[in-house]
């Protein structure tokens, strides 16, 4: 599937620049993220740069989070561009999942989205075990594109 392909060479990519104590900073392409199912992937548009929703119906894409081992605290930043004449809802679910699939913890980020803007929604975990592992979950309104995915990690 193109889309673990690109998920597997955009981590591959990244360089981990961070030693003991220090902000460890990644930048992921939104492409790399994937829909909720089959039939959804189909309603998005992947853009250069972007992933926009072009049907009528709220969709949903979900972000594997680089996680390289236990770090004391985690921040994602989720940029989202509204680039339609009016303001709508949205939501982000950043979780932290163990080895048995189990929800550990999770950080959740409602925004409004102001017409032809953009919005970052920002999100953060503590105490992630180095054996879990970390996903960001976002509903994606009708005319709405997911344009960034940031993450800082604290060792």
């Amino acid at each position: 599937m193109k889309f673990n392909i690109l998920l597997t060479a955009t981590l591959l990519a990244t360089i981990w620049t961070g030693s003991a104590s220090a902000a460890v900073d990644y930048v992921s392409s939104p492409q790399a993220c994937v829909a909720s199912n089959e039939t959804q992937a189909e309603l998005f548009n992947y853009k250069p740069g972007q992933v926009l929703n072009e049907s009528d119906r709220d969709l949903y894409l979900r972000c594997m989070m680089t996680h390289l081992m236990s770090n004391t605290y985690y921040d994602a930043s989720i940029r989202l561009v509204n680039p339609t004449s009016s303001s709508v809802d949205t939501v982000c679910v950043l979780r932290e999942y163990d080895q048995n699939g189990d929800i550990v913890q999770s950080d959740v980020e409602t925004a409004t989205l102001t017409a032809s803007a953009s919005t970052g929604l920002d999100m953060g975990l503590t105490g992630i075990a180095a054996n879990s592992f970390v996903t960001v979950t976002c509903k994606i309104p009708p005319g709405i594109a997911m344009a960034g995915v940031y993450q800082t990690l604290l060792e």
